[in-house]
């Protein structure tokens, strides 16, 4: 039998047969290198995008595990928060403070949804400790003038530099931002978030709202410089009174079409990162916090959602929940 790598060199084989007839025919090709590398570095079970050449090469080898430098064997992933900025008294913890030798990912926590279901961290002021915020009296929290913005973004990009295997991502929801967000006076908007966005009222799809969604989450990574997308909707399931309290008069009315919504938004998510990614020559990762709660997995269908995510992170913490 041959091995995983010589049947997708087999395959690659073929595909550069047919682009060199389609080259004597007088038609552009792809090149036919690159589409062998693409097909030989795609995960087993990933989702193939249709009619779409994703450099999977950029993250992925030939055996389909993804490359996290020469001084890691093993995915490290760390949550870095937004709020831990030195206000009211409280000692500050930014991206000079994270041990990137350490690490071989990093999830920002957290952006949401936004009122017009656009992915958001929060008006462009001064205040915004992503985007707007400066700590000039902290040694080595100085401003890269090399990006547009300032804030955690602005530190996360200038270390990203210094360690270039470290992919960054920004994770999405949480807890409190599931079904609402926090507004720049840090009151708590119940907007519907993740549920709403994804789940009409009737249960049916939203495909408009994940659809306005998933290209401003496409746009909002290419212009802060992430690697990826992590949706922490807690949580798309059956079960009466999962989640935030604060969010079930929105979320248990559509209890039963919540799966279905959150499985379209996982396809939807993957196929524009997946454009997006062919045209920027990079394969943009998508990963989700999933829970292991059992209550909570009961009213799930998780198989229909891993197939298009990179890698899944459990809440082992949900463990201990009911």
């Amino acid at each position: 039998m041959l091995s995983r790598a010589r049947r997708r060199l087999s395959a690659g084989v073929l595909a550069a047969a047919a682009g060199g007839l389609l080259l004597a025919g007088g038609l552009t090709a792809p090149n036919a290198a690159q589409a062998e590398d693409h097909a030989a570095c795609r995960p087993d079970g990933l989702w193939a995008t249709p009619g779409v050449d994703v450099p999977y090469c950029s993250v992925y080898d030939t055996d389909g595990r993804e490359k996290l430098g020469a001084d890691h064997q093993r995915r490290v992933i760390g949550y870095f928060t937004g709020w831990r900025t030195g206000t009211g008294g409280q000692d500050p913890y930014l991206a000079s403070d994270i041990p990137w030798d350490k690490l071989t990912h990093i999830n920002y926590a957290f952006a949401h949804v936004g009122g017009d279901n656009r992915i958001s961290v929060g008006g462009d002021t001064p205040r915004n400790p992503a985007t707007g915020m400066t700590w000039p009296d902290v040694p080595g929290a100085e401003m890269d003038p090399d990006f547009p913005y300032q804030g955690h973004f602005n530190l996360l990009g200038k270390f990203k530099k210094q360690h270039p295997d470290v992919k960054t991502l920004v994770s999405v929801g949480g807890w409190a931002e599931t079904g609402g967000y926090f507004d720049d006076d840090g009151d708590r908007v119940a907007s519907g978030g993740f549920y709403t966005m994804a789940t009409n009222a009737d249960g049916s799809v939203n495909q408009a709202g994940i659809d306005t969604f998933a290209d401003s989450a496409v746009a909002f990574i290419r212009q802060y410089g992430f690697n990826g997308v992590d949706i922490d909707y807690e949580y798309a399931t059956s079960m009466k009174d999962a989640g935030n309290p604060l969010d079930w008069a929105v979320s248990n009315p559509r209890r039963a079409g919540l799966m279905k919504g959150y499985t379209a938004l996982m396809k939807t998510l993957r196929e524009k990162l997946d454009r997006a990614g062919a045209e920027d020559g990079q394969h943009y990762l998508l990963t989700v916090a999933a829970p292991s709660s059992g209550y909570l997995l009961r009213g799930m269908e998780t198989h229909q959602v891993s197939r298009y995510l990179d890698y899944v992170n459990i809440m082992s913490y949900d463990s201990t929940r009911r």
